[in-house]
């Protein structure tokens, strides 16, 4: 509990808004997405979240327009008959080796995959998961919202990572 208390105020520390954002692809996402006010049609998702991340994650579904979704968890393995997903989302704390499950969901990815990831600052594990994840390589955008972790492969971006109020 108290690492979760240290996280989050060290979170709340770096964080920034849409101001302290100097790329246009996450300047847009945060004004047309995370911080849009309009009410949308609600997608279940039927992954027991809470309801501030609930929103979060219809918000972006209907943002991004995703055609292809991935959800894995303990339970569901990843689903071979996608080829190609918009969306991956896994959560943090079920990965045991987190460099070769990157690497194994980079074969389901394309330039503009998002990647979100459950639970980042849930221990010290999982916080140190995310870290490697920040600092993988085909990784150029990553966004900490300490609800979610948000990742993208964008080949026409700089490395940057973003440490957002959502």
């Amino acid at each position: 509990m108290i690492f979760r208390i240290q996280s989050y105020l060290q979170f709340l520390w770096h964080s920034k808004n849409e101001h302290g954002v100097h790329s246009p692809f996450v300047y847009s996402l945060l004004t047309k997405c995370f911080y849009k006010k309009a009410s949308l049609a609600h997608h279940s998702f039927d992954l027991n979240l809470s309801p501030k991340k609930e929103r979060l994650l219809n918000k972006m579904y209907h943002y991004f327009k995703f055609k292809s979704c991935v959800f894995y968890t303990p339970e569901t393995p990843i689903d071979n008959t996608i080829l190609q997903a918009d969306l991956l989302y896994t959560s943090l704390d079920s990965i045991e080796n987190v460099e070769s499950f990157i690497d194994s969901l980079f074969s389901k990815a394309h330039n503009d995959t998002c990647f979100i990831f459950n639970n980042t600052y849930r221990n010290p594990e999982t916080a140190l998961a995310w870290k490697k994840i920040c600092h993988h390589p085909r990784f150029t955008v990553t966004i900490d919202t300490y609800l979610f972790g948000i990742a993208f492969i964008r080949r026409e971006q700089e490395k940057e990572h973003f440490t957002i109020r959502a």
